[in-house]
């Protein structure tokens, strides 16, 4: 069954998450006294959040081999399903801010940061009618970016869209172990996309901020493909259309 694209709305453990980091904000905000950050300079930090990827699948037309050109695919007419799943996230993030004071009590932020997150969210789903023999799978295993990002800091509070590249560690593969066509074929490794998102970083003392944070990837296609056992000559292709979306909350500390 195809899920909803909204992070939020289909995972309550998402909601849940936010819920709960902004509790802990509002907490922290009663013990510590505000400042009027300077937000200029370099940062360090670590974060932990909840990765949901998605992968819309696509059992393409054969390209290759004696059924080239005839629009099918392993399971006859090209058709898409999805599949998804969570995990954990955890990440470290290096940056440096430039703040532009607009002559009032707020201050523009311009900046630029990369980050690296391991996380292991994927899933696998079977093809409908037919094709309930073949299933598909795919995971993403690793993400890491380096984005610009842009603000608007008032006093202790950093309010920011982020984006730029982003690169994954991503595995993708197809199976059908049903005689008598047969087939398992894999895809993957590096690839490259991009990344956008938006956060508040809340500077809790002089050197250390608090930073809750969305980003988005877009990984493109990732092609699952080779040689099926039987028939002979077939070139089974499924494509997958990966994204992810990270919902984190990370320490930082500014040197």
């Amino acid at each position: 069954m195809r899920r909803s694209d909204c992070p939020l709305s289909a995972r309550p453990i998402l909601r849940n998450f936010i819920c709960t980091a902004l509790g802990a904000t509002a907490f922290l905000a009663c013990l510590l006294p505000a400042a009027a950050a300077d937000w200029s300079g370099c940062y360090g930090g670590v974060s932990l959040g909840v990765a949901r990827a998605k992968s819309d699948i696509t059992d393409k037309p054969f390209r290759e081999g004696p059924f080239a050109g005839a629009g099918v695919g392993w399971n006859g007419a090209p058709h898409t399903v999805s599949a998804d799943g969570t995990s954990a996230a955890l990440g470290g993030t290096l940056g440096c801010d430039r703040q532009f004071q607009n002559g009032g009590d707020g201050a523009f932020i311009l900046g630029a940061a990369m980050d690296l997150s391991a996380l292991n969210a994927g899933g696998d789903v079977s093809f409908p009618g037919a094709g309930a023999d073949t299933t598909a799978d795919f995971k993403v295993k690793n993400t890491a970016s380096l984005r610009l990002r842009a603000g608007y800091a008032q006093d202790d509070k950093l309010f920011y869209v982020t984006g730029g590249y982003a690169r994954g560690d991503i595995d993708v593969g197809a199976r059908d172990h049903a005689p008598p066509a047969m087939m398992e074929v894999s895809g993957g490794g590096g690839r490259s996309g991009w990344v956008l998102g938006a956060g508040v970083e809340w500077r809790i003392a002089e050197n250390r901020s608090l930073d809750f944070s969305l980003l988005h990837y877009d990984f493109g296609s990732v092609s699952a493909t080779g040689a099926a056992e039987d028939p002979a000559g077939a070139f089974p292709r499924f494509e997958n259309e990966v994204t992810a979306d990270v919902l984190r909350v990370g320490m930082n500390w500014h040197f």
